[in-house]
């Protein structure tokens, strides 16, 4: 696994966008983020820009916690 999210939440104001959220991705993979309007995916996008820090859970990139957004995490900006 290249980029790893393990039970990330976020809410707004006491309002939960993202809940408990689990998804893995792999190198070299094609994907595709689709949901209805106000469901979490600029939150998410956010979180995996380093823009935004999940209130729980943890992201793990290259195996290791850290944030997506800092390369020197993962030695390098390979895309995912």
């Amino acid at each position: 696994m290249t980029l790893e999210l393990q039970h990330i939440s976020k809410s707004y104001d006491g309002l939960p966008v993202l809940k408990n959220l689990n998804l893995s991705f792999q190198q070299g993979q094609c994907y595709c983020l689709m949901s209805p309007s106000g469901s979490g995916k600029t939150t998410l996008l956010r979180i995996l820009m380093g823009l935004e820090q999940p209130d729980t859970g943890t992201v793990r990139i290259y195996g290791q916690d850290g944030e997506v957004g800092d390369c020197r995490v993962a030695g390098d900006c390979r895309a995912v």
